[in-house]
């Protein structure tokens, strides 16, 4: 039969109900000495617990492998990374030598004294032109008309307040009144079909200079 223990205020509602249930439930007042010999009855097992704390312990080692496997793909990939460092870092020391020993013969009475021997060749080439006559693209004179040219554009023209060449650079001053960002769009993509830079320096500051040629 079930107990059922109720207060002994409910005692003898609950077994008229009990009553009408039929057999199999008895109802008694509630009272201490039922807990007491509940608890008598009752046993303490530890043990499930610490299994379980031991399984979550145990789960770690299924992810050994895994971990493994990841730490080998990270290894691999820097390894390749340092072999592809390496690989560009030859075939940049043998263009920067092979350069070097094309302007050894092309002027065999100089020493590279650049990091850089494809500029210095071009500054001797610039030069050498410029001793025949030929007007370099790092010259004043070939910056002025190109800005000129380019210039001519503009459906009104520039006003400028100084222009000054110095170290292959030619730099051009523009009045505020005249200073407008359309123009400076217009007049840059001018230079740019004749391989001529324009950079806006701010304050009405325009820097023109031959692609590559500025030192």
């Amino acid at each position: 039969p079930l107990n059922l223990y109720v207060e002994p205020e409910q005692l003898g509602e609950y077994q008229a109900l009990v009553a009408e249930a039929g057999p199999g439930i008895h109802v008694e007042a509630e009272h201490w000495a039922h807990w007491i010999a509940g608890a008598k009855s009752t046993t303490l097992d530890l043990v499930p617990g610490l299994g379980s704390a031991g399984a979550q312990v145990r789960d770690w080692k299924k992810w050994r492998w895994p971990l493994r496997l990841a730490l080998l793909v990270v290894v691999v990939n820097l390894v390749g990374l340092n072999v592809q460092y390496m690989r560009l870092k030859r075939e940049a020391q043998a263009i920067t030598l092979g350069m070097t020993q094309t302007f050894k013969a092309a002027y065999p009475k100089e020493t590279v004294i650049s990091s850089d021997p494809a500029a210095q060749m071009r500054l001797n080439i610039s030069r050498d032109k410029a001793r025949m006559g030929q007007v370099t693209p790092t010259e004043f004179i070939y910056l002025a008309a190109a800005f000129g040219e380019a210039a001519r554009a503009l459906p009104k023209p520039l006003e400028l307040a100084s222009l000054s060449y110095r170290e292959s650079a030619m730099t051009i001053k523009i009045k505020p009144e005249s200073a407008d960002p359309a123009a400076l769009d217009v007049v840059r993509a001018a230079l740019a079909l004749r391989k001529v830079d324009l950079i806006d320096s701010g304050g009405g500051v325009w820097v023109v200079s031959s692609k590559g040629g500025r030192k």
